[in-house]
Parts: structure tokens; sequence; C-alpha cells
């Protein structure tokens, strides 16, 4: 009898433990989270803490989805299936439209992994060289089809196509621009009213994601490479540049919203600079 009731313990205190993953998953919360394009770097960041546990550790739970531009995310988040988002400066200028977001955080106010891509067979060694040609958004297709001569793309995607002999990387945007507000965390405007608790652990685990980062180049660059296909060369290269133009406070900067309102003028988007108060809140952030 006594064996039989150590066994019996065993068994119980096994089916315990099976049990407490499950547990732990039942009671974290589902945050639906959107990135404008899949294979950005700076956007493989959050698969990183995702796939180390930060969220987790943060009672949340993170459904990750792509879309294939800002646009799209933005009516995402306007039809309420998306609840947080990565997106760029420019989509703020959506808000004076109508979509129900806010920005939270700032990612950073440079333009950091963004390129221009030329056709490998033109003669174009600098931007000058690009007047009278026909340039367009991240569209490799027509670029291939020479129907274009060049794009604007993610960095990654462009070193990528380079190093096939695809394209060349004529300018990367972190060198030529400078304090503009490019990327941004947005939260629902019903997430923030509602879950205003969410958002604001989201906020710590991304950055404590940032921290393991910055600490752990090697199990980075090993997500990085599965969420970009990208090869592990292009990724180390990226990390060296993108990490220390991210923002490790969230807080905004006057100067680079400012650049960004007048953008919106510039690029036709308003018809004059607006109050960029109205597009963001710091309530999230904690003071350093």
């Amino acid at each position: 009898m006594p064996h039989r009731r150590r066994v019996a313990k065993a068994i119980l205190l096994l089916g315990l433990v099976a049990q407490l993953p499950l547990a732990s998953n039942a009671s974290a919360e589902v945050v639906r989270f959107g990135k404008p394009v899949a294979g950005a770097f700076t956007f493989a960041l959050l698969d990183v803490g995702v796939r180390a546990g930060i969220f987790k550790r943060h009672g949340l739970d993170i459904e990750i989805s792509a879309f294939t531009g800002g646009t799209r995310l933005v009516q995402a988040e306007t039809a309420g299936s998306i609840d947080i988002a990565f997106n760029t400066g420019p989509d703020m200028a959506m808000i004076f439209k109508g979509a129900p977001v806010r920005a939270v955080a700032l990612v950073s106010d440079s333009p950091l992994d963004l390129c221009l891509l030329v056709r490998p067979d033109l003669a174009v060694t600098a931007p000058a060289d690009l007047k009278g040609k026909r340039t367009s958004g991240p569209a490799f297709a027509l670029l291939k089809t020479k129907d274009i001569d060049g794009i604007t793309t993610d960095l990654g995607s462009g070193l990528q196509a380079q190093k096939r002999g695809d394209a060349k990387v004529i300018v990367r945007f972190s060198e030529r621009v400078k304090n503009l507000t490019m990327y941004v965390i947005f939260a629902s405007e019903k997430m923030i009213a509602e879950q205003p608790d969410t958002v604001r652990r989201f906020l710590a685990a991304w950055f404590e994601t940032l921290d393991y980062v910055s600490a752990r180049k090697g199990e980075t660059l090993q997500v990085a490479r599965e969420v970009t296909n990208h090869d592990e060369d292009i990724v180390s290269e990226l990390y060296d540049l993108v990490l220390p133009l991210i923002s490790r406070t969230g807080r905004f900067e006057q100067k680079s919203l400012d650049t960004l309102a007048g953008s919106y003028v510039d690029l036709k988007l308003l018809p004059a600079k607006p109050d960029m108060s109205k597009t963001y809140t710091e309530q999230f952030l904690v003071l350093k």
C-alpha cells in the first residue's frame, strides 16, 4: 500500500506540473498586434521579445499580423481588428482623418532601416543621377521588369537584393534624414480607454525587449533571420545600425514632430500644419 500511495502521489504531481503552462497561457491577455510589413528588421525585434517570453511575463499573449503597408494596417485598426501596432510617423496623419488610434511611444526619430534602390544596369551612383528616372514604393516586380528605375524599401531587403545582384542601394535614409518622427507604437483609442494597464504592460515589455536585444546579439540575429529571411551578415549589419537609433524612453521630440507636421503639408496629406499633440500620449511611459 505505501508503494501504491507513492506512485499515485507521483502521478498526481506530474499531472499538476503538466497543467502549469496551460494555466499560465490561459491567464495571459491576448493582444492583437500589427506590423505594416512582415520582414523589416526593426519590426522583427518584437518577435524576439515574444519568443524570449518577455511579453508572457507581463501577462500578455501577442498575436502578430503583418500587412502590405501602413494604409492597410490603419484600415485594420479602424475596423477594430488590431489593438496595438508598429507604424510610421507619416501614418499619424490618418488620425486627423478619423483613424481611432493614438501613438503611445516613439520607436525612432530616424528612418533607420529605409533605403532607395535602383536597377543594377543603371549608371546611377547618387540621388542626383535619378533626375528624370521613375521611382516608386516597394515594387520589386516592376523594378525587375524595368517598368520603373528605383524603389524605396526596407534596408534589409535592399541589401539582400544588392547581394543577389538584383539592385543597387543608392541612399540609406538614416544617413540623410534627421529629426523626423519615423517609427511609433500605436494603440487603439478603445484599448487606451478601456484597457490602459494593458498598454502600460505592453510598453514595459517592449523596453525590456530592447534591453534583452542589446545584451544578446546572437539570439536576436537568429530570430531576425527567421522573420526577415535575410542572410546572417545582413541582419548583423542591421543590428549594429538600428539599435543605437531606437528610443529607450519612448518620449516624443518636439523638433521631430514639427518636421513631421511640415511633411504632411509638403506631401499634400493635410492642408496646413496640424497640432501634433492630438496624435500622441506619453501617459503610459515610465519617467526616465
